[in-house]
């Protein structure tokens, strides 16, 4: 390196190098300064990068958390869902079940009514035979009393009679359904009774004297039947007590 000496022996500065010395200087500084301050700044972006991967580590965390829950949710979602399913399933049996048995409750009522109408219609035929037989049972008792004559009326009964002399009284008058036979009997005062009777096959059937304590059987045909007493005695009162009696 040359160094030029003015006169008084000593070198003399390089003011431009040294400008130039002074620039590369300052220019390292600021380059120094930069870099420290970048350095800072890359520092607090790490950090904020570190904050920033935390809580995104956190959110992920939450999220799997939230993931989960959901899933457990769904899970539960569809076990309620099939449960529900289910249940429809047996309302809709019961309601099933529950429209077969009114179909046969309503069946069953008509069933009912068509027997109470049945057991009605044949209570009514059984009171009907009944009131027949009942009706079958009178007219055979009152045959049987026909054949067997032992259905007895009592047409006059104990009856007195005052008769004046040469009188006809009626003792009893009837209508007789069947053949049969009357039964005369009583006492008189006199031994002048005279016994008429009359039925409507013949105009006199039978006449007699009438003795006093004495029973006399004449037999009749059916119809108007007449019984009558004459006094015979022309001056005394004829005094008698009577019964007649019919039987078929």
């Amino acid at each position: 390196m040359a160094f030029g000496f003015g006169g008084s022996g000593f070198p003399r500065p390089n003011r431009k190098k040294n400008m130039a010395m002074l620039g590369l200087a300052a220019a390292l500084i600021v380059a120094i300064a930069a870099i420290v301050f970048l350095s800072s700044e890359l520092a607090s972006t790490h950090d904020l990068l570190a904050n920033l991967s935390r809580s995104y580590n956190a959110s992920q965390a939450e999220l799997a958390s939230v993931q989960t829950n959901l899933s457990y949710i769904n899970t539960n979602m569809k076990v309620a869902l099939t449960m529900v399913q289910d249940q429809n399933s047996t309302i809709a049996d019961l309601n099933t079940q529950l429209s077969a048995l009114q179909n046969e409750q309503s069946q069953s009522s008509s069933q009912t009514s068509s027997l109470n109408s049945t057991v009605a219609s044949l209570r009514a035929q059984i009171a009907f035979q009944n009131s027949t037989i009942a009706a079958f049972q009178n007219e055979t008792a009152a045959l049987q009393n026909i054949t067997s004559m032992d259905n007895t009326t009592i047409e006059v009964d104990s009856k007195q009679f005052n008769q004046t002399p040469s009188t006809n009284t009626t003792l009893a008058g009837f209508y007789a359904p069947y053949a049969g036979y009357l039964s005369i009997s009583g006492t008189t005062n006199t031994t002048y009774a005279r016994i008429t009777v009359y039925d409507a096959g013949v105009t006199q059937q039978s006449a007699f004297n009438f003795t006093s304590g004495s029973t006399y059987i004449i037999p009749v045909i059916p119809g108007t039947v007449t019984v009558s007493m004459y006094n015979q005695n022309s001056t005394l009162n004829l005094a008698s007590t009577m019964t007649v009696e019919y039987t078929n």
